[in-house]
């Protein structure tokens, strides 16, 4: 995917400088899921390429330095995740300048959770239902996602873990656009 839109850059960039990369839900894993997945839709949508390549750019950096599991967790929300994803973009926008970095940083902002506006165009609601259907790609794999997810809430809420059930997260976060 990266390669055939000329971002080669990105996989490394965000497996080897981007903080959270091994967070248990909000890592390197889920960040090349929502880039394979804005992919595959940009694709079914017959999308233009510079549109492609600014959800491809906001998928790989919509979760860049995410707090997720962190001792500074409870005084962060998702305006600070996306301040730092934000950051993490422009920082490497420094060495190579990144077309439509205004676009990528709208939908960036597009995915604070929970959302703020309904979504602004095709392009955020692609983003958006590939960051929240991450979670249904299989069964076991869901599981998985969900509890490193739980972890992380129950680290950055304090809350128990009977506070989240898995019924009650899949209902919450499945208001595909």
């Amino acid at each position: 995917v990266l390669w055939s839109l000329d971002l080669g850059w990105v996989k490394p960039y965000i497996t080897n400088k981007n903080p959270s990369a091994n967070m248990p839900y909000h890592n390197a894993l889920h960040e090349a899921a929502v880039v394979v997945a804005v992919y595959e839709a940009a694709y079914f949508h017959n999308l233009d390429l510079t549109s492609t390549k600014a959800l491809v750019i906001a998928a790989a950096f919509h979760d860049f330095n995410h707090i997720g599991n962190s001792p500074r967790a409870e005084e962060v929300f998702d305006a600070q995740n996306i301040k730092a994803a934000i950051a993490g973009l422009q920082l490497r926008n420094q060495h190579e300048l990144i077309d439509d970095i205004e676009l990528i940083k709208r939908l960036i902002r597009s995915t604070e959770y929970p959302y703020r506006n309904p979504p602004y165009d095709l392009l955020e609601c692609i983003l958006r239902d590939a960051d929240t259907t991450m979670p249904f790609l299989n069964k076991t794999y869901a599981l998985t996602l969900f509890m490193g997810l739980k972890r992380e809430l129950i680290a950055n809420f304090k809350l128990t873990g009977s506070a989240i059930d898995h019924e009650r997260f899949t209902q919450g976060v499945t208001n595909f656009y």
